[in-house]
């Protein structure tokens, strides 16, 4: 046995310890002990508290009831667990979709022999279950249950969940008779039991046929989730409900029994009263080589669409939509409008956006175009004695940049507009990759080369050039923006642009590399 010193690792206080064993024992509880004092130990179990009542809070979990320092210690508890919960639940589930039908069908004695009617009313109580201890407000419940296996704590709660449902089942068998309807001559006993949910219509019909495949699957889209068909509501879709009446009267229609707890949509499945489902439409691409045109698109195989799709000016097949540019907005709102098709918010959007810049634009109107003359001796001279200076504007919500070279009268100030945007090829990564600073000019009459010559530039300037380039890979380029930021710098004579830019002078001694 020795005293030893040992220091605070957070506020660095001293204290006096007493360590037994032999002496390479004691070293190591010296080195490797946590010599935290009672007092920063307190403080770090509040603050870790406080950190996950907030969490709590801000996850939108109820205020726990109990004393004060239950409740702090029950916070930081609740916070790990319910990460649990939700890893034992998406578990399950993942469980439950992979079985194929013998498994299934030995998962359902399972279920049945826990208290469950089946396997996917197990499945339903176990989400419930997982909410009620989402809810559970007692601290001390938290505390009690803080080394319980999480499946165990869901498993057991989901039980009470079955029974209290079976206590309810004279409710329940009143409200699904009265959301039941049956055709003349069922095809089955089993019913399809349609829910309406904010963002998806799901159809539950537990028993495997052809012909109601054929419906759901091949005729209304839906993909099977595991334990129901299942169809994700979008701008395009229309609404759920009518989605759900859709279902419910193409499955009635057939020889299907259907359940639907909704008064409307249940009405609208029986009269077939609901708005039908747009299938042609008017979208934004928001991805790709054809970001920001727009695509057009259908079910039906109908080469006429297609025909009258790829005559809009512009117009490629990009699989598996005919993409517009966004410039021919009123040849495609046009098109749509003869062709019965939906437009979409964002098609509507672009449009808007085109009709804007199509508006902004400098209206002009040149004098007819003479024709060139070629290069005066005076002109070629000032050529080949080079720039003596020249500028880099950089700015704009492209990241425009401009190059100007000014050279001796008569030739002036000549400029270059860059975008890394515009080159579709490695061209671009090759000079990032590069610390080269060649400048290649080329004076041109007519398809003749009347000129070539080859200038280094101040690295200053091409480290600037190459933050702008990397700034122009780093996102899609809007062409729309891009012309009219173009444009707009253009309203400004070549002089004018080299003097709002950062200027620089040529020295000789910037040779080419």
């Amino acid at each position: 046995m020795a005293k030893y010193q040992v220091e605070c690792p957070a506020c660095n206080a001293t204290s006096t310890v007493r360590l037994y064993g032999p002496s390479r024992d004691r070293q190591y509880k010296l080195e490797k002990w946590d010599w935290t004092c009672d007092t920063c130990k307190e403080r770090q179990r509040q603050d870790e508290n406080t950190r996950a009542a907030s969490a709590n809070s801000e996850a939108g979990l109820p205020a726990l009831t109990g004393t004060e320092k239950q409740i702090g210690w029950a916070e930081t508890i609740r916070a790990e667990r319910i990460g649990e919960i939700d890893q034992a639940v998406a578990s399950y589930e993942g469980k439950l979709a992979s079985l194929n039908d013998e498994r299934r069908r030995r998962a359902d004695e399972v279920a049945v022999e826990d208290g469950f009617a089946s396997i996917e009313e197990s499945l339903s109580c176990v989400r419930e279950a997982a909410e009620l201890l989402r809810s559970e407000r007692s601290a001390h419940w938290w505390i009690d249950n803080r080394t319980t296996r999480i499946g165990h704590l869901i498993l057991e709660r989901a039980k009470i969940v079955a029974k209290e449902r079976k206590d309810r089942i004279p409710a329940a068998l009143d409200a699904q008779a009265e959301a039941t309807v049956r055709p003349e001559v069922p095809l089955t006993e089993t019913v399809a039991e349609i829910r309406p949910l904010e963002n998806a219509v799901e159809v539950i019909f537990p028993e495997k046929r052809d012909d109601f495949w054929k419906i759901i699957k091949k005729q209304l889209g839906y993909e099977w989730a595991g334990s129901c068909w299942r169809r994700r509501i979008s701008v395009t879709t229309g609404a759920a409900k009518d989605r759900a009446a859709e279902a419910g009267h193409r499955l009635l229609a057939a020889g299907f029994i259907v359940r639907l707890f909704d008064p409307a949509v249940r009405a609208a499945a029986v009269s077939g009263d609901y708005p039908p489902e747009v299938t042609r439409w008017v979208t934004k691409r928001t991805a790709g080589s054809y970001a920001g045109w727009f695509a057009i698109r259908w079910q039906e195989d109908n080469r006429r669409l297609y025909d009258a799709a790829r005559k809009l000016p512009g117009s490629r097949w990009d699989k598996p939509s005919v993409v517009v540019p966004a410039e021919q907005f009123e040849e495609v709102l046009d098109f749509a409008e003869r062709c019965e098709f939906g437009v979409s918010p964002g098609a509507l959007e672009i449009s808007e956006a085109a009709r804007r810049i199509r508006d902004a634009a400098l209206t002009a109107s040149p004098p007819p175009v003479e024709d060139r003359t070629p290069p005066t001796p005076q002109e070629v001279k000032a050529l080949q004695k080079g720039f003596s200076s020249y500028s880099l504007y950089t700015g704009g919500k492209e990241n425009l940049c401009c190059w100007v070279f000014k050279f001796p009268a008569p030739v002036g100030c000549l400029d270059a507009p860059f975008h890394a945007g515009l080159y579709r090829d490695n061209r671009v990564q090759k000079f990032l990759t590069t610390q080269g600073n060649t400048l290649h000019f080329y004076a041109l009459d007519g398809s003749a080369v009347r000129l070539i010559r080859i200038s280094g530039l101040s690295p200053t300037a091409m480290a600037i050039f190459r933050d702008v380039v990397r700034k122009q890979v780093a996102g899609p380029l809007d062409l729309f923006i891009y012309n009219a930021a173009v444009n707009h710098l253009q309203r400004l004579s070549q002089e004018e642009i080299f003097h709002v830019g950062k200027q620089f002078n040529h020295k000789a001694e910037e040779s080419p590399q």
